[in-house]
């Protein structure tokens, strides 16, 4: 007991001046999210709530042939599956979006499109649209 309370007394000066203090800033992206959602979660109490989550730059990750769904749970699986055991009270969408249609880099496919708004892309795991109202929509209903 002695030799395990006098270890504990050497390394403590050492944790001491090693300790950093928390800062927001430090927390992972699925850590404030989180955050996030349960604050709006503890807000609304008891009224219904439809959940969306959005993933910009879609266009990036077109050529991986991933759903945003597939995406979110592969990207940010505690999101994910805080999102999936809630699903029954809170439902939940997850969109890709574009607002290019297309990487800057395909600069000829983005001038064969006559109106900028044709080029927005919205995915989701059942459709494909350029309705940038969809997501809201889709929260609304």
């Amino acid at each position: 007991m002695e030799a395990v309370e006098s270890s504990r007394q050497e390394t403590s000066p050492q944790i001491a001046s090693n300790f950093v203090p928390w800062e927001a800033s430090r927390a992972s992206a699925q850590a404030k999210i989180l955050d996030l959602l349960q604050l709006v979660i503890r807000a609304r109490k008891s009224r219904a709530l439809r959940i969306v989550i959005i993933v910009s730059a879609w266009d990036l990750l077109k050529h991986k042939r991933v759903s945003p769904d597939k995406w979110l749970a592969e990207k940010a699986p505690l999101v994910w599956q805080f999102l999936n055991a809630n699903k029954e009270k809170r439902p939940y969408i997850v969109y890709g979006i574009s607002a290019q249609g297309d990487d800057y880099s395909q600069a000829t496919t983005l001038r064969e499109f006559i109106k900028p708004s044709e080029r927005i892309r919205v995915v989701s795991e059942q459709q494909s649209s350029s309705d940038i109202t969809k997501p809201l929509v889709w929260a609304l209903e």
